[in-house]
């Protein structure tokens, strides 16, 4: 996904960044921006953006990126500092529906067991020459190895550094906790204003 960032004055105007960010992000660049101190009791997976957005580095600080289907890593993203290339490993991937673009059953692809295609050795791609992902590199290549030997890693220690937390948004005794669900009037969960005020909430905030 785009995205468009505005600062007169600090953030070069017309620049184009061609590197991959994360919304994690967003915290310690704000942070960064406020003076104020990320917490020290976690670990902080977003990255600082202000070196890349003010045009003092032109490679974000980031090599990783795991891409998540519910709590499962599905591929990771790995961009090697001081290099052009970027690779991507593929460990599981969604059932499509052989001839289509859509997944079996309602054409929503699920993320677990049977609905998902497990790769052992993973799928890699070179994605700065292959970004529709279409031709594989092969296992026994060395850049395949390389490449690996480096995401291996880093898949595992991301993996110790995730905890389990009850899901916010799941459902528990097959009953959705409403004040977790994103919704405007609460405990109802229904939208039935009209205009941009809310009929719940002050004018004024």
């Amino acid at each position: 996904m785009p995205t468009i960032v505005s600062w007169p004055g600090h953030i070069p105007t017309g620049i184009t960044i061609d590197e991959v960010t994360s919304s994690m992000d967003l915290l310690p660049t704000i942070s960064k921006l406020t003076g104020a101190d990320l917490p020290d009791d976690r670990i902080v997976d977003g990255k600082d953006l202000l070196p890349l957005l003010t045009n003092q580095t032109q490679q974000s600080s980031r090599e990783f990126i795991f891409h998540y289907c519910g709590n499962q890593v599905h591929a990771v993203r790995y961009h090697p500092k001081n290099s052009d290339t970027v690779w991507k490993a593929h460990f599981m991937t969604a059932k499509w529906t052989e001839g289509t673009e859509s997944c079996t059953g309602s054409g929503i692809c699920g993320c677990h067991g049977n609905q998902v295609n497990v790769h052992n050795p993973p799928l890699l791609y070179d994605i700065t020459d292959d970004p529709a992902e279409s031709s594989p590199i092969a296992a026994e290549m060395p850049e395949y190895k390389e490449a690996m030997s480096d995401i291996y890693p880093a898949l595992k220690t991301h993996k110790e550094g995730v905890q389990s937390v009850p899901g916010q948004l799941g459902m528990r005794k097959n009953f959705f906790y409403p004040r977790l669900q994103m919704c405007c009037n609460f405990p109802y969960c229904s939208c039935k204003e009209t205009d941009r005020v809310l009929e719940h909430y002050p004018e004024h905030v």
